[in-house]
Parts: structure tokens; C-alpha cells; sequence
């Protein structure tokens, strides 16, 4: 939720309030996102996509995303490896 003030109103993002999804032939692809102080976003995937109808489960990391968030909008800015987390020594927290 996004708000001019630190007691509103608020207004869900997206106008749903969702703010990163899984994709609609995926719906339980990933859960569990921890944002970063740098807009990436990691989190944890029950099964991994193989070629054709087969599938591995094995939990694990997920692809890590870069978070664009404007204004009450968000978006898929970058897509990186699964697991990726760089380091963060030079993140400066505003």
C-alpha cells in the first residue's frame, strides 16, 4: 500500500496490492520474497522447470528480480541467475 502521508490514505499498488507475482501457468512458482535495500528481490521455489512435462522438486532460490517501484506502480525491471545476491558493501539505505 502507498500513501502521501505517514497516516494516509493508502491505496493498494497495483491497484491490487500485489506487488511482485508468479506468472498465471505457474501460480505456486515462488513464495516467500525478501526485498533488498537495492530493489532485488529473492525468493525460494518448491520445483525447479525442466524440459517438457517433468519437473524437480528440490526447494532452492529462485531467479532473483531487480523492482522498479514508481509512484503506486511496480515492475519487473531485470531478471538475474537463480539464487543471485550480490554483494552489498557499497548500498547506501535513504
Amino acid at each position: 500500500f502507498v500513501g502521501e502521508h505517514l497516516f494516509g490514505p493508502y491505496r493498494p499498488m497495483n491497484a491490487s496490492g500485489l506487488v511482485l507475482g508468479n506468472p498465471p501457468e505457474q501460480p505456486f512458482q515462488t513464495y516467500s520474497h525478501c526485498v533488498m535495500p537495492n530493489g532485488l528481490v529473492t525468493s525460494f521455489i518448491d520445483s525447479v522447470p525442466t524440459e517438457g512435462e517433468d519437473y524437480r522438486i528440490g526447494g532452492t532460490e529462485a531467479p532473483t528480480v531487480r523492482i522498479l517501484l514508481k509512484g503506486d506502480r511496480s515492475f519487473v525491471q531485470e531478471e538475474y541467475d537463480y539464487g543471485y545476491i550480490p554483494a552489498m558493501k557499497d548500498v547506501q539505505l535513504s
